[in-house]
């Protein structure tokens, strides 16, 4: 056996204890220990290459002018809550194999790229139990791809920046691409596979204000939803949502919200509801008109609640889908509040063999009663691709359909020029079809490929005779012309008009759409630098934070698709507010000083950045007035949290709170 006495020299020499020339003055020794050769924990100042078994302890901030490269097949592990933020003008490279671990299962870890990184390939980012890593990029100049990736128990979050996401898997994980400020750039999620495997709470796919985007080809199974768009699309081409396949949602497989998309040859079966279009979105819903079978086509059916519902406007194109159910007397397609004494085309879909004129009226549900749906004829499968469509009886509609397929046409082809006279024709020729409504939308989109003048069209919309004089138009074109306002960036009178409708509308559903869009420019004029942006007069509908608007518009999203035209208005005063918290930042607990609106049961939680739970008050009861109560929080690693206060399940207030 080996003797280490046997190497030494004849002459003994005493050993006494070590007399280290560094002590831990970091101290370092509680974020690691000598498992990891290479251990990341402050500033890095310089350029590094880190290779093999690698530890990041507390925050690693990579400098301006630096490159942090981690070698192939690294193992990075994300100790004690660690996170590691790449500053602008600084460059992360991760090579093929690289996977980030999760360790610590009580913190939450973040990757931030507000720098430049190069593409992700085969790379694997663990969060362990719970969803509890976050790989944000962030960085608007820059492009970032991940192919191959797998996300287990993490989030994607590309907030600005081109990003492509391409041929990965998302185990318990969700992509969340876009943030309030709409972007030029292009997105593209493709081919990537989602499991939820849990997942209670986000859809798999999540795109927000971008003006151009792809999904294509993407399965998703089981989640609460599937995917979700909102307010993107508002562009030239791509707005595409093909090829894919949602099964098993306990929400809705594909929601779009004042959102424009192409959606064809989709999958969408066995979800509560299969798509749902909402405030003023643009779709064109099609499958393929050759199709000899169901499953060459795209397929919207045996959804449990129903298959296609369209709140506010209705697509201009939809056939040569499969619109099928397992019984013919509950609803498949539904209208609510779509623009009155307008007949929409839904010619040319397969609704099951042998389905009768009565069952299509009791599939088939559309408000208000002054509109309708034409279905017939219906489409038996089979090749349909001459002349693109069904037989319109009334030659108008059928002369307003065929000029809008040569704009649309023309604006594929991009000659903007021509789309943009071909859409104005059908302004001022087909007044009263749907066709002239969704010419509206059109040239708000083509605005910015033909100089950008928003203040003429805005102008155009507001004083133009022939739109005054037609009611649906009139309706389409003032919701337009502020939307203009946005463009330009005049912020407050976005505001007045959201606020008016919330005053003045006759419908619930509008003032659902009004209070959303109104939290939704607020936040955009934070994010355009406009910190001072005036408020408006009903001061409870600007949002706080990003979380805060999501959870509330997720909350009155869920009033909408009930089907009544004329509802009270929904009550201006917030159920509860989170007046302060004492102390702020805090390390063993907290007192919260909060009112309720009336007597109700109340329960405080406190989550992480990625929106998890960490602690959770008991529902406690108080009455109608101002109260304070006291939060523990020893528990938790310092950082920063969000303090939420809910009634009835829904969050209403939240503040800031900072552990150190």
């Amino acid at each position: 056996m080996f003797n280490y006495v046997d190497i030494q020299d004849s002459q003994q020499q005493p050993y006494g204890p070590d007399n280290p020339n560094a002590t831990d003055a970091g101290n370092i020794g509680n974020y690691s220990s000598f498992e990891f050769p290479t251990l990341l924990h402050d500033e890095l100042s310089s350029t590094m290459t880190c290779r093999g078994l690698i530890g990041i302890s507390n925050n690693t901030v990579v400098k301006a002018g630096n490159t942090l490269t981690f070698k192939a097949n690294s193992k990075v592990h994300m100790l004690n809550g660690g996170n590691l933020t790449i500053e602008p003008d600084a460059n992360l490279v991760i090579e093929s194999g690289v996977e980030f671990i999760k360790d610590y299962p009580a913190s939450a870890n973040k990757i931030e790229v507000n720098g430049s990184m190069s593409n992700c390939n085969y790379v694997t980012f663990n969060g362990g139990t719970g969803m509890a890593m976050e790989v944000i990029t962030n960085n608007v100049n820059n492009s970032f791809m991940f192919d191959h990736c797998t996300f287990i128990n993490s989030a994607y979050k590309g907030t600005s920046g081109l990003v492509t996401m391409d041929n990965g898997t998302f185990a318990k994980s969700y992509c969340s691409i876009g943030n309030a400020f709409p972007q030029q750039n292009l997105v593209y999620i493709r081919y990537n596979t989602f499991q939820a495997n849990g997942i209670t709470t986000y859809p798999a796919i999540i795109i927000t204000g971008m003006k151009k985007w792809v999904v294509i080809g993407n399965t998703i199974d089981q989640f609460p939803f599937g995917v979700k768009i909102w307010n993107s699309g508002k562009s030239s081409s791509p707005y595409i949502f093909s090829t894919n396949a949602i099964t098993n949602c306990t929400g809705t497989g594909a929601t779009f919200y004042n959102s424009r998309a192409t959606i064809s040859y989709n999958t969408i079966t066995g979800n509560y509801k299969g798509i749902e279009s909402l405030n003023n979105s643009t779709l064109y819903v099609y499958g393929l008109c050759n199709a000899t079978s169901v499953g060459q086509t795209q397929q919207i059916s045996f959804n449990t609640n129903s298959q296609f519902e369209s709140t506010g406007n209705f697509p201009v194109t939809f056939k040569h889908n499969a619109i099928q159910a397992n019984n013919t007397t509950s609803v498949r397609v539904k209208g609510i509040n779509c623009p009155a004494n307008t007949t929409y085309n839904i010619e040319k879909n397969y609704w099951g063999n042998g389905v009768t004129s009565q069952q299509m009226a009791n599939i088939l549900s559309i408000i208000p009663s002054t509109s309708q749906f034409d279905w017939d004829p219906a489409w038996p499968l089979g090749n349909d691709c001459s002349g693109g469509g069904g037989i319109i009886p009334d030659p108008v509609r059928r002369a307003a359909d065929s000029t809008y397929q040569v704009g649309i046409a023309y604006n594929e082809a991009e000659d903007y020029s021509m789309a943009k006279s071909v859409f104005t024709y059908i302004i001022y020729q087909y007044p009263s079809t749907q066709y002239a409504q969704s010419a509206l939308y059109e040239l708000f989109f083509l605005e910015s490929k033909l100089g950008s003048d928003f203040n003429e069209l805005k102008d155009y919309y507001e004083n133009d005779p022939v739109i005054a004089g037609d009611t649906a138009m009139a309706n389409i074109a003032l919701f337009m012309a502020n939307q203009c306002n946005i463009e330009l960036k005049n912020y407050s009178d976005a505001i007045a008009w959201f606020e008016s409708i919330i005053d003045n509308t006759a419908t619930f559903n509008d003032t659902v759409f009004a209070i959303i869009d109104l939290g939704y420019t607020y936040l955009m004029a934070e994010a355009d630098s406009m910190k001072s942006c005036p408020i408006g007069q009903y001061e409870e509908y600007k949002p706080k934070s990003q979380p805060e608007f999501v959870a509330y518009r997720d909350y009155l999203l869920s009033l909408i698709g009930n089907d009544k035209s004329v509802v009270p208005q929904i009550g201006r005063v917030k159920q509860a507010l989170i007046h302060s918290l004492n102390p702020n930042p805090a390390h063993e607990s907290i007192t919260v000083n909060f009112s309720v609106a009336y007597n109700a049961d109340v329960v405080f939680a406190v989550r992480n950045t990625l929106g998890q739970i960490v602690i959770q008050q008991p529902a406690e009861h108080f009455t109608k007035g101002t109260h304070f109560e006291t939060i523990n929080c020893s528990t938790l690693a310092s950082g920063t949290y969000i303090l939420t206060i809910s009634i009835n399940g829904i969050i209403s207030d939240s503040n800031k709170l900072i552990i150190n």
